[in-house]
């Protein structure tokens, strides 16, 4: 009995004694390894005969093969009067991977394509096993090469793109992406609805104006076919050879000197009011560098630290926020902070948003920036290893004309990343002059809440 007391009283002890060492280990800052190894894929890019582009990179994520085909011009280009075409040929495109003749080509392969529509570009993607990478270049040089719009067709991608265009007035986040696009305009062109156009330009567009889109994205020179996976570059040269010496060859098309540079309106604060929303969304946004510069290395770091304070503000703080949210898009150049706030709360969050704006940030410590170097290096890790990831990296790439050697750029950046470049960063792009803000909510609760000089943009303005 008195032995089955000690015992007890021992372990207690010693439970005591292991539960006082674990809270002085919970009270210690974790080391941070300094010595992460990062593998990153290397991007091998050549101009073939045929002065088409190709951009490979060996990886092994999935097993798949991810194939791109990338054609510059997208609805930054649309002929004015006609704003909206690339977005309508873009749902053309994925009407005709629907008939019977492409549903049969694709569907030997496994495959559906994917379509995007960008401002710069637009891109058609598929993923295969690697035993059918050149039947999967084939088929995507063949499916370009060969679209035809007809009318019908036509119609009914005309119809598909007027009932996006609806679905939006009942998006807040799609709202304030429009709103964003007015306070950040590209230099060149009129796209500022996101290259959705309106009802009058959509049906301005015609066959003609569709063909002629799809025949001048038969231009080698103004495309590139990436390939990622577990392929060698010298087989997908093969494939890109094979597949596309039947594309015309022609003279390259001069390029706009200001194509994709991004101005800001004078507009400070900008209200959008749609009716019954419980909640206020607000939107930060300002200029940023391109997601494929190393410079976005202390960009993000800054732009965290400003997300950080207005988070603890309004969440920890005041406890009016739902917290920062993704869901608003933003165009190359411009980055967005969504924040989602109680409605009747709404000038209580803008007075403290503003606030942390205009304060001083004050330099990252060293341990703050020791563990953003490793965290965001296993992240870039990560994402360069997934085919999608790589390749959507090598599409940006070509289309903003960078180098192929910019993730080992980006991964120089982040481990040199110090309190200087932060800073540096924060007093480029940070500044409460060049930021804008977007409120979107209920007119009756938000209106009064807001200052008078807001300026006032209604949906139907909007698009």
């Amino acid at each position: 009995m008195r032995a089955a007391i000690r015992c007890g009283a021992m372990a207690i002890a010693l439970s005591l004694a292991c539960g006082g060492a674990g809270e002085v280990w919970r009270a210690a800052r974790p080391r941070v390894d300094g010595r992460l190894e990062v593998a990153l894929p290397r991007l091998e890019q050549r101009v073939l005969p045929s002065k088409l582009t190709l951009i490979s990179a060996q990886t092994s994520f999935s097993g798949l093969v991810r194939m791109s085909l990338v054609l510059r011009g997208g609805y930054g280009e649309d002929p004015e009067g006609k704003e909206g075409l690339a977005s309508l040929t873009a749902t053309l495109l994925r009407v005709l991977a629907d008939a019977p003749a492409n549903a049969d080509r694709f569907g030997e392969l496994g495959t559906t394509p994917l379509i995007d529509v960008g401002r710069r570009g637009l891109t058609v993607a598929i993923e295969v096993l690697p035993e059918d990478g050149l039947a999967a270049a084939l088929a995507l040089a063949d499916f370009v090469r060969e679209a035809a719009p007809d009318p019908s067709l036509l119609e009914f991608a005309r119809a598909g793109r007027l009932a996006a265009r609806a679905q939006l007035l009942a998006s807040p986040d799609a709202l304030a992406a429009l709103a964003i696009a007015e306070q950040f305009p590209p230099a060149r062109g009129t796209s500022r609805t996101l290259g959705l156009g309106t009802e009058a330009t959509l049906a301005a567009i015609t066959t003609q104006d569709v063909s002629a889109y799809l025949q001048r994205a038969l231009d080698p020179s103004e495309s590139a076919l990436i390939v990622t996976g577990p392929v060698e570059s010298l087989e997908a040269v093969r494939w890109a050879v094979a597949a596309f010496a039947s594309w015309p060859k022609r003279p390259a098309r001069p390029r706009p000197a200001d194509h994709g540079r991004v101005v800001t309106r004078d507009d400070r604060e900008v209200f959008v009011p749609m009716p019954g929303m419980r909640q206020t969304l607000i939107v930060v946004a300002g200029l940023r560098p391109l997601s494929v510069d190393p410079e976005s290395v202390a960009f993000e770091a800054a732009v965290s630290a400003l997300q950080f304070r207005i988070h603890l503000t309004l969440r920890e703080e005041l406890r009016v926020s739902y917290g920062i949210a993704d869901g608003v898009q933003a165009e190359d150049g411009v980055f967005v902070v969504p924040i989602r706030v109680r409605a009747d709360k709404t000038r209580v969050a803008l007075s403290a948003i503003r606030t942390a704006m205009e304060a001083e940030y004050g330099l990252p410590s060293l341990d703050w920036l020791a563990h953003r170097r490793v965290s965001q290096s296993v992240r870039l890790m990560d994402a360069s290893q997934d085919g999608p990831g790589i390749a959507t990296h090598a599409r940006d790439v070509f289309l903003h004309g960078r180098v192929v050697e910019s993730l080992q750029d980006m991964l120089r950046a982040l481990r040199t990343l110090d309190a200087a470049a932060v800073e540096g960063s924060m007093k480029s792009f940070l500044q409460p002059r060049s930021l804008r803000i977007v409120v979107v909510g209920d007119p009756d609760v938000v209106r009064p809440q807001l200052h008078r000089e807001v300026d006032v943009r209604t949906p139907a303005t909007l698009l």
